[in-house]
Formats: structure tokens, C-alpha cells, sequence
């Protein structure tokens, strides 16, 4: 059965100085309460710090992945963000240590290696590379290789053309890697379709998916556990659900199968999705097959699906989720809370049910493709805007916000005579307050 759609398209987000009404009598017993909710809220909100994490001269900086709480960086660019390190102007790998400078991971030559995956301690990185970077790739077929602190690089897969692997995605612990490919390797895809794999040390390739064209599987994302996997597919994997093969978000799990999270038709698609640690809440994009907007939506395996964005006037691009699933930063070039009129993309920031904007940017540029970290504090993005000083140049650069902790609600501890005293005085203070 397929989750229930819950559109919220009209949610409006409290502004400063609304309030809800509260009935007077209520007040005095609320008024501890809400304190301490807004004393939480204030601490894990407010404006978000920026630093640039890539500076070059030429060139552009994309596909950023950050470790668990952002203090490691992976990228790649066309530039030279260590001075004299590509002077081929090819698309490399580099890590950089936030504090702690930018090494090179790899030197590849055009046309370089691209979709680095960041696994959560930061020592390790799944990527895609044309090059022939270990001796088993004459042929300069797009192969998966993982770059591991103290050991290097291994190459994982070894195909022929036209198979190409795309969308590497790493799991916290850097064991499991899914992407997908019209390889092989398995023995399971003769037909050479496009499928979803996962690659497990000391195991070896698993196929995941098993379809058939004009369709394929896609886009995989592997949560943080490396148990489930959120991908894209115009198959009919769970078979009746998807008779008339649209583009749906679908959840691999090693243990129960498939699901499909979405039941669409034409001219909507749902791609992109990004899943949080143990693969219980997935925000994705739903968009038009022609000209239109794209919508942020988040499934939520408790409560099913929800629409987050809705605007005529924007397009809501790819997101990325936290470990924990609470926060969800995005790029959008809507104005939903009034602080992005001239519809430049910025980035957006999901936090419970508040959202903020990140990033105020003039146009024509602007922002996007967030990647937030596990802890849900930082978020690496792309900009060609000269956001803290150091991008006079205007090139595309690596940008980190420190957003700040998300909340946690804790209870105060109190010593027995206080704690006595504070439900003396509430009882007091409601009743009272009753009376009236």
C-alpha cells in the first residue's frame, strides 16, 4: 500500500511578533513552558556563519560531501586549490580540513574524476574517474575507485564502454557503496540496463535492481547504516504498483525488498532523493517531465509523504538530508518567507517545522547544492558569488555554514526542594489563574 500523500502547500511559518492565541486563564501555567521552548529554540536557530572551504584563481568547484560534523570537505574542481596541483585544468578530487588546509586526492588529467562520497570520519572517498589511476583502466572507462587515508586508491569496478558508473554514494562506516552502472558485474544484467549495485568489502558487487528498457534504476542513495537504498526507477519492481512506468522514488531495503514510496503519472517524475541515517526519512524532488517547477518533498516512513515547497514563481533543486532526518538544506529560487524577491537560488534550511534561508545572494548567480552533514550543523554548497571576501574572481567555489546545533529539548535538573517549589508555584499559578 502506498503511503498517503499530505500536501501542505499552505503551512505558513510564524514571522516576528505573531503569536497563537492562548486563552488568558492558561497563561500563568504555560508561561515556564514557553520560556524554556523559546530559550531552546533561540539556541539552535539564528544566523548561519560562512567560511570558503575552495579558493582558486580559475576554474570551477562542485560536488561537494562532507563527513559527520563538517570538519572534513571533499570536492571536485577544475582549479588548483593546492597551488600548482592541476595545471591540466582536469577535473580532480581534493579533501579539505576545515583549519587544517586541502591536499589533492587525485591526478587523473582530462577529462579527471568527479562524485566524491565522503564516509563520516572523513577517511574515506568513493568516487567516479575516467583516468586510469591504479593501472586497471587502459581502456579510461568511467570506473568506481575508493581513496582510503594511509592506503590510497583501489579501483572497485572494471567495465567496458557504454557502461559508465554514476552517483557513487558511501556508507557512514566506508564499507558499502551504492551506484549505479549498465555493467555486469554480478552476472545478472546480460542486457546491460542500468542498475542500481552495492559494492561491500570483503563481499564484493551486489545487484540490487533487476529491469528492463526503456526503463532503469538510478540516482541510488544508501543510508548512513548501509541498509536501505533510495533511488529512481521507471520499473515496475513491486510488481502492479508502477504499471504505467513514471519515473518513482523507490527504498531498497537488505531485508524486506522493495518499496515504492511514490504512485505518480505523467508529467510528474521523482528523482534525487537523499536518505538520512537509517533510511527512515527520504526528502527528494518532484518535478515535470517538460518547463515547470520542482517541489521539495520529504517521505517519512512513520507519516508518509509531505509536500514542503509550493511555488509559481520558483524551483526547488536537490536537497540533502541529516542523519537524524530533521534537518533538510536545499537550494530554491522561490520566496517563501519573504526575503528572497529578486528569485535568486539560495539555500534553504528545514529545521523540524521551521525553515530559514541560508544564503542572501544578488543575482544572477546564486547558491546551491547542499550537502548537509550527519550532525544537521554545516552545510557545503556552491556559489560564484564573493560570499565572505576571498572570490573576487567570481569563480564557482566550496562554501561551509555553520548553522549552529539543531535544538535538543533537555529537562532541567532541578534538586528536590526546587523541583517541589516550581509544581508548588504552577499549581498556584494555575488555579489562580483559573479563578480569575
Amino acid at each position: 500500500m502506498q503511503p498517503q500523500d499530505r500536501k501542505l502547500a499552505s503551512r505558513s511559518y510564524p514571522r516576528s511578533g505573531q503569536a497563537p492565541s492562548v486563552p488568558f486563564g492558561l497563561v500563568l501555567v504555560l508561561i515556564p513552558a514557553v520560556l524554556l521552548a523559546s530559550a531552546v529554540s533561540a539556541a539552535g536557530q539564528g544566523a548561519c556563519t560562512l567560511s570558503q572551504v575552495s579558493v582558486t584563481a580559475s576554474g570551477i568547484s562542485f560536488n561537494a560531501s562532507v563527513d559527520v560534523g563538517g570538519a572534513r570537505v571533499a570536492y571536485s574542481s577544475t582549479g588548483e586549490p593546492v597551488p600548482g596541483g592541476n595545471p591540466d585544468g582536469s577535473s580532480e578530487i581534493f579533501l579539505a580540513t576545515i583549519g587544517g588546509g586541502t591536499v589533492q586526492i587525485t591526478s587523473s588529467g582530462s577529462p579527471g574524476s568527479f562524485a566524491p562520497s565522503l564516509s563520516a570520519d572523513g577517511t574515506r572517498i568513493a568516487f567516479v574517474s575516467e583516468a586510469d589511476l591504479t593501472g586497471g583502466n587502459a581502456d579510461l572507462n568511467r570506473e568506481l575507485f575508493l581513496w582510503e587515508s594511509g592506503v590510497g586508491i583501489s579501483q572497485l569496478t572494471s567495465s567496458a564502454a557504454p557502461a559508465q558508473v554514476a552517483g557513487p554514494s558511501i556508507s557512514a562506516d566506508g564499507t558499502r557503496v551504492a551506484f549505479s552502472t549498465q555493467a555486469d558485474l554480478a552476472g545478472g544484467n546480460a542486457d546491460l540496463n542500468t542498475e542500481v549495485f552495492l559494492w561491500q568489502e570483503g563481499v564484493g558487487f551486489t545487484q540490487v535492481t533487476d529491469t528492463t528498457a526503456p526503463g532503469g534504476a538510478s540516482v541510488p542513495d544508501l543510508s548512513g547504516n548501509g541498509q536501505r537504498i533510495a533511488f529512481a526507477s521507471e520499473n515496475d519492481l513491486v510488481p502492479g504498483a508502477n504499471a504505467d512506468g513514471n519515473v518513482e522514488l523507490f527504498l531498497w531495503d537488505q531485508t524486506t525488498g522493495f518499496s515504492q514510496l511514490t504512485d505518480t503519472a505523467l508529467p510528474f517524475t521523482n528523482v534525487n532523493p537523499s536518505i538520512d541515517l537509517d533510511g527512515t526519512r527520504i526528502s527528494f524532488q518532484r518535478g515535470l517531465t517538460g518547463p515547470g517547477n520542482a517541489e521539495l518533498w520529504i517521505w517519512d516512513q512513520a507519516t508518509g509523504l509531505t509536500q514542503v515547497t509550493s511555488a509559481l514563481d520558483g524551483s526547488s533543486g536537490p536537497s540533502s538530508v541529516s542523519g537524524t532526518g530533521d534537518r533538510v538544506a536545499f537550494d530554491f529560487n522561490g520566496d517563501p518567507l519573504g526575503s528572497n524577491a529578486d528569485g535568486n537560488g539560495e539555500i534553504f534550511l528545514l529545521d523540524g517545522g521551521t525553515l530559514s534561508q541560508v544564503t542572501v545572494t544578488p543575482g544572477p548567480s546564486g547558491s546551491g547544492a547542499p550537502a548537509i552533514t550527519a550532525t544537521g550543523q554545516r552545510i557545503a554548497f556552491l556559489s560564484s558569488l564573493d560570499l565572505v571576501g576571498m572570490n573576487p574572481e567570481g569563480n564557482q567555489e566550496i562554501y561551509l555554514a555553520d548553522c549552529g546545533a539543531p535544538p535538543v529539548t533537555a529537562i532541567p535538573t532541578l534538586v528536590p526542594g526546587a523541583l517541589v517549589a516550581l509544581i508548588l508555584l504552577l499549581a498556584i499559578a494555575g488555579l489562580a489563574a483559573v479563578r480569575w
